[in-house]
């Protein structure tokens, strides 16, 4: 049986361990079109819950996600295998910036392998295949180009159409239109989010909601919006707020652009 086999029946049971809703919806369309099953869990809590009440074959972790994040969650997975005398479920970390120490950390808490944001429907298949129709065959990895996200510079565009492309050949116009405007209904919630963290001074609240806004973006080619909630990603994780206020108007005026340019690629017929 191949990846690219088309069977009715699921043929694995995926856990989604991811707090954004844009991408939950990108990457579970995505492996049902691979033909898993998959149950979503919000948080790293949620997760852990999910596993005490059934096995999955395989688990997609997001590392930053509130309550309990992908590290922790990871650990006490890992955790109640080795009490319980369970095998290991592949846990493979969902990032949108993987970094040195990040994949040094994810290795730590026990992480079999990463995949970059925005998902990539060929890493998916070789995550599969890697680790599910091929068990044996257990490794990290490669740090390919296609797996880890490179930096970006901010003369990139404002919308890369290369990502709404490839959606649009792998989903229905439907799905491809509500995952549009959903992105643009949750616009002024992130903004707002991140101008409260702001005027707040809470740079735990800052790297979070930046990096969430980062993730969503990434997914529909925001390219510009992602370079700016990377700066406002490393204010918070710094705890730096000079400037934060500006990078944040910067933020708005380029959200009004990516806005405009979405709307053009909702499918109207």
């Amino acid at each position: 049986m191949t990846i690219d086999s088309q069977e009715k029946v699921p043929r694995w049971n995926i856990l989604l361990a991811e707090d954004n809703h844009i991408n939950q919806l990108v990457t579970k369309a995505q492996l049902q079109q691979l033909g898993c099953d998959v149950e979503i869990a919000a948080d790293g809590l949620e997760a852990i819950q999910a596993t005490k009440h059934q096995d999955f074959d395989l688990i997609i972790m997001d590392c930053n996600m509130p309550k309990v994040d992908g590290y922790e969650a990871a650990l006490q997975i890992r955790a109640r295998e080795k009490q319980l005398g369970k095998s290991q479920v592949p846990i493979i970390a969902f990032t949108a910036d993987v970094i040195h120490s990040e994949e040094h950390d994810c290795e730590a808490v026990g992480m079999n392998g990463y995949l970059s944001k925005p998902i990539v429907l060929q890493d998916l298949k070789e995550i599969l295949k890697d680790w599910l129709e091929h068990p044996a065959v257990k490794r990290l990895l490669p740090k390919t180009e296609s797996n880890i996200l490179k930096p970006l510079t901010p003369s990139i565009q404002s919308l890369d159409a290369t990502a709404l492309h490839e959606m649009q050949q792998k989903l229905p116009d439907v799905q491809v239109n509500r995952i549009i405007s959903l992105f643009l209904n949750e616009l002024p919630t992130y903004l707002k989010t991140l101008e409260h963290a702001i005027d707040s001074q809470n740079a735990e609240a800052l790297y979070l909601s930046a990096h969430k806004f980062k993730g969503a973006s990434i997914v529909l080619g925001g390219k510009r919006v992602v370079v700016l909630c990377n700066l406002l990603c490393d204010k918070g994780r710094h705890e730096i707020f000079d400037h934060t206020t500006e990078l944040l108007e910067q933020l708005k005026t380029e959200c009004v652009t990516l806005k405009s340019l979405l709307e053009e690629h909702l499918v109207t017929r």
